[in-house]
């Protein structure tokens, strides 16, 4: 019976040889076929997301760390209750809000969700 053995940096890239019938390199086996597979693991880079000024009177502006963009917006108070949320480029718009703290829930393209604390003053 033949092996299976990892080459390369990581374990990423593993050679065998096999035939048609499934064998592994064995006495027995005719006609090796060789098959290559490599697996790559995605680095899963979280997106860094600034939110200012903090604490604000009229609007908040919301920066992204990559080229993500947010498909939407809601805004929570600390009751628990959601509010509407207009984004437009980046800047959302809160002076239709009474003081107090606020969450707001961003949902960006790839679906990752954002949640960000900010507070609200007049």
């Amino acid at each position: 019976m033949g092996s299976v053995n990892p080459i390369g940096e990581k374990d990423q890239v593993w050679h065998f040889k096999v035939d048609e019938n499934g064998c592994f390199e064995s006495d027995n086996c005719y006609g090796d076929v060789q098959i290559s597979t490599t697996t790559k693991e995605e680095e899963y880079q979280p997106t860094t997301t600034t939110l200012y000024p903090n604490p604000a009177k009229g609007e908040i502006r919301i920066d992204l760390s990559n080229s993500q963009t947010i498909k939407s917006a809601i805004i929570s108070n600390a009751m628990g209750l959601n509010l509407d949320a207009e984004i437009t480029d980046s800047v959302v718009d809160i002076s239709n809000l009474s003081s107090g703290i606020y969450t707001l829930s961003i949902v960006l393209e790839g679906n990752e969700v954002i949640n960000l604390q900010f507070v609200k003053v007049d």
